[in-house]
């Protein structure tokens, strides 16, 4: 059991290290874009290598090929709706400290965790 901690606490830590840095920093838009495609490369690797594979042990390539394109389907609707919903947003209202990197973050984080 306390392995298992461990082997958690050390996979978290890029999560809490990357939330901290995020905070504190504004990072430059293209070391951004690199962080976050990066992201979703990862979540694209554990769906096809874990996620898929299952899939299509249990339920054939039709249906695991089918389940794999409805994600991402409603992957993208829900990005594009969280988008459109906060595009008319005021910056000034959520303070100073706010800018279009932090709210470009948030808004992909958000995604990130809706596709998790």
């Amino acid at each position: 059991m306390s392995e298992s901690l461990v082997f958690g606490a050390i996979a978290s830590s890029a999560l809490v290290l990357g939330s901290l840095i995020g905070v504190r920093f504004e990072l430059p838009k293209r070391v951004l874009a690199v962080l976050l495609s990066f992201a979703a490369g990862s979540l694209i690797t554990a769906l096809t290598s874990e996620l898929f594979e299952d899939a299509h042990e249990r339920g054939g390539i039709w249906r695991a090929a089918v389940g794999l394109f409805v994600g991402a389907v409603v992957f993208t609707l829900l990005s594009a709706l969280l988008a459109r919903s906060r595009r008319g947003e005021d910056l000034r209202a959520a303070g100073p400290e706010v800018t279009s990197n932090t709210r470009a973050a948030r808004m992909s984080a958000l995604a990130l965790i809706i596709a998790g």
